[in-house]
């Protein structure tokens, strides 16, 4: 494997209707291209992670 390009992209958004919760989404390697970060190492495509966040209010 060669040359390769990563493209990161991370999304947040609050929920509007109820105050306190967002929603957090992470992609890593969007464009899907395989590589590998050192020699011998497995190969790594594109992982996506969502988390939901709540931030209780302040007293």
């Amino acid at each position: 494997m060669g040359d390769y390009t990563l493209l990161d992209v991370r999304l947040r958004s609050s929920l509007p209707a109820v105050p306190g919760p967002s929603v957090n989404v992470t992609a890593q390697n969007v464009l899907g291209i395989d590589h590998r970060e050192f020699v011998g190492s497995p190969a790594l495509g594109r992982m996506v992670v969502a988390r939901l966040t709540y931030e209780l209010p302040s007293p």
